[in-house]
């Protein structure tokens, strides 16, 4: 029996991973292989996207707002999906983040499971996140 995480786990490679959600057409030649950090939300409607998107532009907090309105499995995390290969992501989150600079949104993506917003995170947004998820297993590890 799968765990809760496993579950979402799977939820989340379904959501931006083209080759498991039933893609066939292949990667482009030009994709950039690169992985970028990712931060992702997913609402249920075009209305409830606008209305994040807006309250994004006026600068409230990505990770805040995926914890509070996304259903995406990786709400919990503020949306953080990791480094992702742009060419592993569904169709229409590639195109999404195609041009998006880092600490930017992309523009609404609609996908089977609603509307997603993403973004791009800066290097150094991602490495303060890595030490503190380092620090805070050291600070456990010591209890």
């Amino acid at each position: 029996m799968k765990s809760a995480k496993a579950w979402g786990q799977a939820l989340v490679a379904c959501v931006i991973c083209s080759p498991l959600c039933g893609q066939t057409s292949p990667p482009s030649p030009n994709a950039n292989p690169a992985p970028i950090p990712l931060r992702i939300i997913v609402v249920s409607s075009l209305t409830q996207a606008q209305q994040v998107l807006d309250r994004l532009k006026k600068g409230e907090d990505f990770a805040v707002l995926a914890k509070e309105k996304s259903i995406d499995a990786t709400a919990s995390s503020g949306g953080y999906m990791g480094p992702i290969a742009p060419a592993m992501l569904r169709t229409e989150l590639k195109d999404a983040v195609a041009g998006v600079a880092p600490g930017q949104l992309s523009s609404i993506a609609h996908i089977p499971e609603g509307y997603a917003i993403l973004k791009v995170l800066p290097a150094d947004t991602v490495a303060e996140m890595e030490s503190s998820n380092r620090n805070r297993l050291t600070a456990l590890s010591q209890l």
